[in-house]
């Protein structure tokens, strides 16, 4: 799905793009506020992957994703392949993907994580996770050991 610039700034989100499983917006140049937006709009919706590769989103779009991830129930897979993230994006990115019940995949080639985004990821993973079934609202803990995340740096 290509979704233009100027519907991602709208703070409703991409109205073609709400029931889709997967966003493409690799190469897209959306910046800071065309983040928040998308941030906003992924929090309550179905989407189950999400790919800025090569999108200058920096530490910040980065951080702010990171917080979205937690309110994404569907979102399983996101791809950050050299989008400009270091210590500070990864960290908060690692801290969503402790809290999500739902991601499976990460994509982080080409990135500064450095020893301790690593760090962090690794501490994030390894904490268990409350979380609510999207159908039903059973609370539940996953566990490190039914954790599988595969993060790609």
């Amino acid at each position: 799905v290509y979704v233009p610039r100027s519907q991602l700034l709208d703070t409703q989100g991409p109205p073609e793009a709400s029931g889709c499983a997967f966003l493409d917006l690799g190469k897209n140049p959306i910046g800071g506020q065309g983040m928040a937006h998308l941030c906003g709009w992924l929090k309550g919706s179905a989407l189950q992957s999400i790919r800025l590769a090569d999108s200058p989103i920096g530490d910040t779009g980065v951080a702010l994703l990171g917080r979205a991830i937690p309110h994404a129930s569907y979102l399983r897979t996101v791809a950050l392949q050299r989008c400009g993230a270091r210590e500070y994006g990864i960290r908060h990115l690692a801290h969503g993907l402790g809290r999500s019940a739902s991601m499976r995949q990460v994509w982080l080639m080409g990135n500064a994580a450095g020893s301790d985004g690593a760090r962090h990821l690794a501490t994030a993973l390894q904490s268990e996770t409350p979380c609510r079934s999207p159908t039903r609202g059973a609370s539940r803990a996953i566990t490190p050991a039914r954790r599988m995340i595969t993060i790609t740096q």
